[in-house]
């Protein structure tokens, strides 16, 4: 007895340590030079500190982590994560043994009583069967948990798609009838998303020809600080010679809770224009991006609210200057914005939003397990009526929280503007 659980202890303690190893390596904690891992490592990663991440879940959700140094709760939960894995796997293995040995203590006493007959015989049979069909269903059980974990980390976050939505637009120019708006949202580079996630939706959404690409915030890992040099993942967009005419964007949350600033400026220095608390015009007639409103209409008005942890929510800075003939596309990172008192009445024929992920982790029969919203699953993702209008809540790319995603595909948004 005491052998068995001293090596489910080594066990637990050697599966513990290559985890927080794993993590420290391929989460580009101790990689020279600060390279990005390759995908296969970062997806395996996280699912070797899935077990972990589960425990550590609630902590940071719950905000029991601020006060902690987040290397202490990442290294905590590994180990009491894996050590619940191990447990568990120690229960169902001796619950197993126990079983068989159940069977065999009972066909050996049914033998020392002289037990041999057909009745006993049978009797043997009938334990020797449970005896396999309990390890069977345990095995069986064991191995579909752990392929079905393994395929939300290894292989759904992967499978990208592009949802399309039309919407008609009140005195739109006929002009900028068709217009198409690529909406890239959620990618979270950092260490939990490998690059050539957002590789993969930058190429996409350019594969669509836009007119304009919007970038909805939470585009970096709040705990991510390379923001300069991966911000260089979403140069094609901006590249000269590039689909889209104008690249837009706004801050989320997690931007904000690294370094908002920073972000903004490595953005910027890209040729994206972040419009927080601000407006530009899509110029229907030159097809560019202008500051103030042209003089022969035929525009629309593109603004940009500040996230509500993060920053300030300036409505008249969102929206002045705009005439009240001017078609409007609201971008805000958090869905919840258009809830605002402030914007009732304010004239918004579209709003473009991310932040809640479709929940990320959405169950047969009983849907996302949680929505980051005030109003529950009003603002899980798609099309959406809100109280200033139509809105579209993108599910996002990338992953935040847990490095998986259940049922919940990555999603790139086409939205296309007619009169």
């Amino acid at each position: 007895m005491r052998r068995g659980v001293s090596a489910w202890i080594w066990c637990w303690l050697l599966a513990s340590s290559l985890a927080v190893v794993a993590d420290a390596l391929v989460r580009g904690v101790a990689l020279p030079g600060g390279a990005s891992a390759p995908a296969w490592s970062v997806l395996a990663t996280n699912l070797v500190c899935l077990p972990g991440t589960l425990v550590s879940a609630p902590v940071w959700w719950l905000g029991l982590g601020v006060s902690i140094d987040p290397s202490w709760v990442v290294v905590g939960s590994l180990f009491v994560g894996w050590g619940i894995v191990v447990a568990m796997a120690g229960a169902c293995a001796w619950l197993v043994m126990r079983v068989g040995r159940g069977a065999g203590e009972r066909r050996d006493g049914a033998d020392e009583r002289g037990t041999s007959g057909e009745e006993e015989g049978l009797r043997g049979a009938v334990l020797r069967r449970r005896a396999f069909l309990a390890r069977t269903a345990a095995g069986a059980a064991g191995l579909a948990g752990s392929a079905r974990m393994a395929r939300a980390a290894l292989v759904e976050p992967g499978e990208l798609c592009v949802r399309r939505y039309t919407v008609r637009v009140r005195g739109l120019a006929r002009s900028l009838d068709g217009l198409k708006v690529v909406q890239i949202s959620d990618t979270h580079v950092g260490p939990m998303v490998p690059d050539r996630f957002t590789s993969e939706a930058v190429r996409v959404a350019l594969k669509l020809g836009p007119d304009v690409v919007v970038l909805t915030g939470d585009m970096f890992e709040s705990v991510h600080g390379d923001v300069e040099r991966r911000s260089g993942l979403f140069a094609p967009l901006t590249a000269r010679g590039a689909g889209p005419r104008a690249v837009l964007g706004v801050l989320g949350n997690h931007d904000w809770y690294g370094d908002g600033p920073r972000v903004a400026r490595a953005l910027t220095a890209l040729g994206v224009r972040m419009i927080d608390n601000g407006r530009v015009f899509f110029d229907g007639v030159s097809r560019r991006v202008v500051d103030e409103e042209p003089r022969h209409g035929g525009c629309v008005a593109f603004a940009g609210l500040g996230d509500l942890l993060g920053d300030v929510q300036d409505v008249r800075g969102a929206f002045g200057g705009v005439g009240a003939d001017v078609p409007r596309v609201l971008l805000a990172h958090q869905p919840d914005t258009l809830e605002l008192a402030a914007l009732r009445g304010v004239r918004i024929d579209v709003s473009l939003c991310g932040h809640t992920h479709g929940g990320q982790i959405r169950l047969p029969m009983m849907g996302p397990l949680i929505v980051p919203s005030r109003f529950g699953r009003k603002y899980e993702g798609g099309l959406v009526e809100s109280p200033v209008g139509p809105a579209i809540v993108s599910r996002g790319v990338g992953m935040s929280g847990l490095p998986l995603r259940v049922g919940v595909p990555p999603e790139v948004v086409e939205v296309v503007l007619r009169a």
